[in-house]
């Protein structure tokens, strides 16, 4: 549930292409918490992939022009969360959970257990202030009733079902496609977002977050390249 409510604090904090660049670093979280919580080190030449990830995502926000506090802090806790999930069901997967709990539905039931979890907390929050916020969104003339409630459902839904596609596609495909594609989905979403929002972006934001990019890519392919190798050892050693 913090997983998925941060990024959102995020956005509302910054721009769609600094979150994005800032968000690069989930690979350092995931480092860092394998070995802490799986004793899963991997070994140096594929660690160094990440520096380029680190210097990329500081040259990017020393240089953003809609850089916040807010916004950083927000979506280095995403990649705290999202770190951590994908480490505990790593650690998990050898757990049975049951007849029919393919990727889908799992994400469906941890979903819905995050959702009732949060909901709670959500209403203590922001339930007293949420009848004045409605008001004041209306009142901008942007949109009636329907059209609002229509675009937050539909928010969710595309939020859920993006979220239920990367979990389909990593269990579908090899680690190395995924890796290109979650790489390439990112350049285009901060491509997108500058387009769009016309957000500004100077040349050593590009550069930064050029930077950071490609070496997430680096240490994806990396990464995947000493899975098969000692993949490949295993099976020679029980030949």
């Amino acid at each position: 549930g913090c997983g998925q409510c941060v990024p959102v604090l995020s956005l509302g904090a910054g721009s769609l292409a600094f979150v994005n660049v800032v968000k690069a670093l989930e690979p350092l979280f995931n480092v860092a918490f394998g070995a802490l919580l799986m004793d899963d080190v991997l070994p140096w030449p594929v660690n160094a992939c990440l520096l380029p990830v680190v210097a990329g995502v500081a040259i990017a926000s020393a240089s953003d022009l809609s850089f916040s506090w807010d916004c950083f802090a927000y979506a280095m806790l995403s990649n705290v969360f999202f770190s951590l999930r994908g480490v505990l069901t790593k650690k998990q997967a050898a757990v049975p959970k049951g007849t029919n709990m393919d990727a889908a539905n799992h994400f469906a039931v941890t979903t819905t257990l995050a959702f009732l979890a949060v909901l709670p907390i959500a209403l203590f929050v922001e339930g007293p202030t949420l009848r004045a916020e409605w008001e004041a969104a209306l009142a901008t003339g942007e949109s009636s009733q329907l059209e609002l409630l229509a675009r937050i459902v539909i928010s969710g839904l595309a939020f859920y079902l993006y979220n239920e596609v990367a979990m389909l596609t990593l269990a579908a495909v090899h680690p190395i496609t995924h890796a290109v594609a979650n790489t390439i989905k990112r350049v285009a979403v901060i491509v997108i977002s500058v387009l769009y929002f016309r957000n500004p972006l100077t040349a050593s934001g590009v550069g930064g977050s050029t930077i950071a990019i490609i070496g997430v890519l680096l240490y994806s392919l990396a990464k995947a390249q000493w899975a098969a190798q000692q993949a490949a050892l295993k099976s020679a050693k029980q030949a």
